[in-house]
């Protein structure tokens, strides 16, 4: 495809990026010179400095010929005004636009721009870990097909049993195991270790078998909402706990996430060194505010650190955001931690500390680039600590007949279960796969456009 993307920011240049190494051409379009610096230096695309909010600059950047168009600026009305040249007057037939502000949605929605609300959507990726507990998190929860895929941390009473403690026929299954935050292989008899890490497939009789392998290590605080554990539909909480949360960035995110918390019950307090960005909370929130820097112990000590049961770090600072969260887990034991990451690069470095987070770049810029491509492979979750995607495709013709576990190792991805008609199969490695059936699978991030160009290859 040719596609124009506006705006070299943090999400434009990482949106660009991935299509150049897809083999897209891409022009780019920014005001600022100096904002293509932000681009990889294997980006093979065009630039163009200038105004997309001028015509004359995208008939030069090619719009004519795009067949799809991204605007991805920090401004939602200079994002919605190109997306309407780019829709209405030049016809481009896939346009897609970053939206900032929840609260504009309605107005995008009425021009029928297509768009991706990236603060919901970052906020959205938070909650659901932050209430789920730090050592068990259920990724995917498809109880109209009656699979479940966990993710989870080995506890005292699970260490030195073998990994086979976890399977149960099709009921439950071992996908990957993480240990000292490096996949490692396993076979049926490799001893679990206390700080492990895995996921798993799971029917609803699976959790009885969890739970004898964990014994109390798993219980409502490890998982919350689980009262019986053979019942699937109860892995997660309808109404989560009410918990005493900071968040430490009044961002668009830390506001958008402090007054939904504050809603549901919760007691939030808000840290920021600017308190000038509180005037983003509306007056009836119910919340507190502390002025100072979220990464030193006096503003956290001021904002309750020592009772908080969760914190969150959301500042538009990595480095801030990594210190707060290393200070709220380490020094002041916040059972509940969750970081917001900028640049992707940052990535590594939370992965090696098996710290939670969420990076909102390549989230965001991800769910653009698939609104444009409509590619096979769909990003459903993120696991252990980000370094693998859930992610769901059609089984192409080409597997028509052939047993998971060939297919499996031509794609080189780790299948997790596979849906036909409505019901959930466990993908042991003798399944039969047909055309037409969805499969979910585990692939490294960086392995997902090799898997989606092998079954475009395939596909042909």
């Amino acid at each position: 495809m040719y596609v124009v993307v506006v705006g070299c920011g943090r999400v434009g240049s990482q949106l660009a990026g991935f299509l150049s190494e897809e083999r897209h051409y891409v022009t780019v379009v920014d005001r600022d010179a100096g904002a293509f610096k932000r681009l990889k230096k294997s980006f093979k695309g065009g630039t163009l400095v200038g105004d997309a909010l001028h015509d004359d600059v995208l008939v030069r950047a090619g719009i004519k010929q795009a067949e799809g168009f991204a605007a991805a600026t920090a401004f939602d009305d200079t994002n919605l005004a190109i997306s309407e040249s780019a829709t209405e007057v030049f016809h481009v037939p896939k346009v897609v636009s970053r939206l900032i502000d929840p609260k504009r949605e309605r107005t995008f929605a009425r021009k029928h721009i297509d768009y991706v609300d990236s603060t919901t959507m970052i906020s959205g990726r938070i909650k659901s870990q932050l209430f789920q507990g730090p050592d068990s998190i259920v990724q995917q929860d498809r109880t109209e097909v009656g699979i479940q895929v966990i993710e989870f941390g080995i506890g005292d009473e699970a260490n030195g049993k073998p990994a086979i403690s976890l399977n149960y026929g099709i009921s439950s299954k071992l996908l990957i195991l993480l240990r000292d935050n490096k996949p490692v292989a396993f076979d049926e008899e490799t001893p679990l270790r206390r700080g492990d890490r895995v996921v798993m497939t799971l029917r609803k009789e699976g959790w009885a078998i969890v739970r004898e392998c964990m014994g109390s290590d798993l219980d409502d605080n490890t998982c919350p909402g689980i009262t019986a554990y053979d019942l699937a539909s109860n892995a997660v909480a309808e109404e989560p706990p009410s918990l005493n949360v900071i968040i430490g960035g009044c961002s668009q995110v830390g506001a958008f996430l402090a007054v939904h918390l504050a809603s549901e019950g919760h007691k939030v307090t808000l840290v920021d060194e600017d308190p000038s960005r509180f005037k983003r909370v509306p007056p009836e929130f119910t919340g507190g505010f502390v002025e100072g820097a979220i990464d030193t112990e006096e503003t956290l000590i001021k904002a309750g650190i020592e009772k908080a049961e969760a914190f969150v770090a959301v500042s538009k600072s990595d480095e801030s955001n990594r210190g707060a969260v290393e200070l709220a887990r380490n020094v002041f034991k916040v059972p509940r931690v969750m970081s917001r990451v900028f640049e992707p690069r940052e990535e590594t470095a939370y992965q090696e500390l098996g710290m939670p987070y969420t990076c909102g770049t390549r989230t965001t810029s991800q769910a653009l680039a698939e609104k444009i491509l409509n590619p096979m492979v769909r990003s459903k979750s993120a696991c252990l600590f980000n370094q693998y995607d859930l992610v769901e495709f059609e089984c192409p013709s080409a597997w028509e007949g052939k047993r998971v576990l060939t297919a499996r190792n031509s794609a080189r991805a780790i299948f997790a279960y596979v849906v036909r008609r409505s019901t959930g199969y466990m993908s042991e490695n003798n399944f039969v796969l047909r055309e037409g059936d969805t499969i979910t699978a585990l692939v490294t991030a960086r392995k997902v456009p090799k898997l989606e160009k092998y079954l475009l290859k395939i596909s042909r």
